[in-house]
């Protein structure tokens, strides 16, 4: 705003090299913010990614003993103090909201042999599943979007047998994540972009040391293009997204490509 906070009519300002120059750092500045906030997201990603896998592994350590009913209970347990703690913190507004029927349900699920399953033991878990993945999410800060599309109860899901994937929580999470994939790496490819355009203006007599500046500035902006194209190999994309690289990727391609110019 610096540059587009007062702008006169029939007022004209520099040359036209000057006028491209102030235009240009619009959009420059523009995708600076908006990969810095990419940054922000990733970075909350990967704590949830990293608090998830330890949640699992809890789960893995609370089942692991010869007892089949002992390991029903042991999970469980680790069910409900999973489930206190996010309703004491308070931040994880699905547990808060559905608090009672969790409560229900875990009591009715514990009142219930390991071996004694039925469809109401497959529909407390479904919805138990749903609500810790929904309030997990929210207590590290990430906003979980309505399913857009028909709207299923879990008891209609598990009594027509649909495909539980589809109204899983982590779908509609990954889906955000998929949208701050693509605009942290778009964001970081206009950002070199706008850099190198910025170098061709910067003086008007440019020696062969400038033009290699500007084509590295470009070189950066479409290898970050190609890391948000890697969407198109599904398999390679969530193998990378699952990861801890995606944000060291980017401050090594930036080593790599600046590294001449130290």
């Amino acid at each position: 705003m610096f540059y587009f906070d007062y702008t006169p009519r029939n007022v004209h300002y520099g040359t036209i090299r000057q006028q491209f120059w102030t235009v240009l750092h619009f959009p420059f500045h523009l995708a600076i913010v908006v990969s810095v906030e990419g940054l922000r997201q990733l970075s909350t990603w990967w704590s949830f990614l990293q608090a998830s896998r330890l949640l699992s592994a809890r789960f893995t350590g609370a089942s692991n003993t010869t007892d089949p009913q002992q390991n029903w209970l042991n999970s469980l347990g680790e069910l409900e103090s999973i489930f206190t703690y996010l309703y004491e913190d308070g931040t994880a507004v699905e547990v808060v909201k559905n608090w009672n029927d969790i409560q229900l349900e875990l009591a009715d699920l514990k009142a219930t042999p390991y071996n004694a399953t039925g469809m109401k033991t497959m529909i407390n878990l479904y919805q138990l599943s749903f609500d810790m993945t929904s309030g997990f999410a929210q207590f590290y800060g990430i906003k979980v979007p309505k399913s857009k599309g028909p709207k299923y109860t879990v008891q209609q899901i598990v009594d027509a047998k649909l495909d539980i994937n589809a109204y899983d929580p982590a779908a509609d999470i990954m889906s955000v994540y998929d949208l701050v994939y693509t605009y942290f790496y778009s964001a970081l490819s206009v950002v070199f972009f706008m850099y190198g355009f910025l170098g061709l203006f910067v003086r008007r007599k440019k020696d062969g040391w400038d033009y290699f500046s500007v084509a590295l500035r470009f070189a950066i902006g479409f290898t970050f293009i190609g890391l948000e194209r890697m969407k198109k190999n599904d398999s390679m994309y969530m193998k990378f997204l699952l990861s801890p690289w995606p944000i060291p990727t980017v401050a090594i391609i930036l080593f790599t490509c600046k590294f001449p110019s130290l």
